[in-house]
């Protein structure tokens, strides 16, 4: 019997390797990356009134999402290379777009890069890369491209 699920490797990824400045030019992060996980960050506002005899209401106003990626550094790899160039920039430098297909939906948003990590070990394990894509602003939200 089949599943009917999502496995990680259906998700992509792709970075604007021209950081948000001219016409975009993604290239795709799935090839050296091998670990993803999304992070909404939603935004509660708690409100508990006298009538509430002591209990308190929850609701949604705001998101800050998050897309995590690792894997292993590879040099020849244009995201690993878009990224290695960005690890020393600050504002501007680390602000770019990204293209996420999950769950059946393309999220397109302006992004800024956190946390870029390129780290070593031991000497017989490869380079690891890691780095967070913190969203700016409401992404916009279609039907997924199938291919």
């Amino acid at each position: 019997m089949a599943l009917n699920i999502e496995m990680n490797h259906e998700v992509t990824c792709e970075i604007d390797s021209n950081g948000d400045v001219g016409t975009p030019n993604y290239v795709d992060m799935t090839k050296a990356f091998d670990n993803i996980g999304v992070i909404i960050n939603e935004n509660i506002l708690t409100t508990s009134y006298l009538a509430d005899e002591g209990f308190s209401s929850n609701e949604v106003v705001g998101f800050s999402p998050q897309v995590t990626l690792s894997g292993h550094f590879k040099p020849d790899d244009p995201a690993c290379q878009y990224l290695a160039s960005k690890e020393f920039e600050l504002g501007a430098g680390r602000k770019s777009l990204i293209k996420l297909q999950r769950v059946g939906t393309l999220i397109k948003c302006p992004v800024t890069l956190i946390n870029i990590n390129i780290s070593g070990g031991q000497a017989q394990a490869p380079n690891d890369i890691s780095v967070t894509i913190a969203f700016n602003g409401k992404p916009t939200m279609s039907p997924a491209v199938s291919g």
